[in-house]
Parts: C-alpha cells; sequence; structure tokens
C-alpha cells in the first residue's frame, strides 16, 4: 500500500512540474550578447565592480501581458508564474497576484496603473 501511495506522489510531483514547465515558454528575458563594453563613470565606479556578469534583455510586452492576464476577471486566473534572472544568471520563478488598491471608480479611470505582489 506504501508503494501506491508513494507511486502516486511521484506521479502527482512530476505532473505538476511539468505544468510548471509548459507554462513558462513565454520568457520574457533573453540573454544579451555582443561586444558591448561597460564604461562606468568616476561617480559610479567602485572597487567591487564584478568583472565578469550576464546581461539579460527584457521585453516589456511580453511580460506586462503575463501580468495584465490576471486583471482580467473573466478568465478565471488570479495568478501568474514569471520568471525573473537572478544574480547568478540562473532564473527564479515567482507566483504573482494582483496586489492593486484602488477604489473601483478610481481604477475604472485608470486601468493602466496597477501593483502585483509575489
Amino acid at each position: 500500500m506504501k508503494k501506491f501511495y508513494k507511486l502516486t506522489f511521484a506521479i502527482a510531483f512530476f505532473m505538476m512540474n511539468s505544468f510548471v514547465i509548459f507554462a513558462q515558454e513565454k520568457n520574457a528575458w533573453k540573454l544579451h550578447v555582443g561586444n558591448d563594453h561597460i564604461v562606468t563613470d568616476k561617480s559610479v565606479a567602485r572597487k567591487s565592480f564584478p568583472t565578469e556578469f550576464k546581461l539579460f534583455e527584457l521585453n516589456f510586452e511580453t511580460l506586462s501581458q503575463e501580468l495584465y492576464s490576471i486583471t482580467d476577471n473573466r478568465n478565471g486566473k488570479h495568478t501568474t508564474i514569471i520568471t525573473i534572472p537572478n544574480v547568478d544568471g540562473n532564473f527564479e520563478q515567482f507566483e504573482m497576484v494582483e496586489a492593486s488598491n484602488f477604489e473601483p471608480a478610481l481604477q475604472a479611470r485608470f486601468p493602466e496603473i496597477r501593483a502585483f505582489s509575489g
């Protein structure tokens, strides 16, 4: 009986992870490639400035579409998962929810102003 529960749990875990991977196909971040050299001004230069790093470009339209998809209550979707690059150059996933605190009349007047929490 324990084997049955372990197998059921393993299958459910695999299916949930697969769903998250397939849901993340709309990645708004792209690794920046090029020979651009970053020149720092004396006013912002510091001894601890990294010599090796990765730069990412953000497709703002893709990210905003993903975030604003949870503001439309007609689709029944209340959360979304976005990816953001971390300091190591890897991606971290965050579950986002709308956290706007406007009164309904004010939100209707300014629908483009939203707040999100993750």
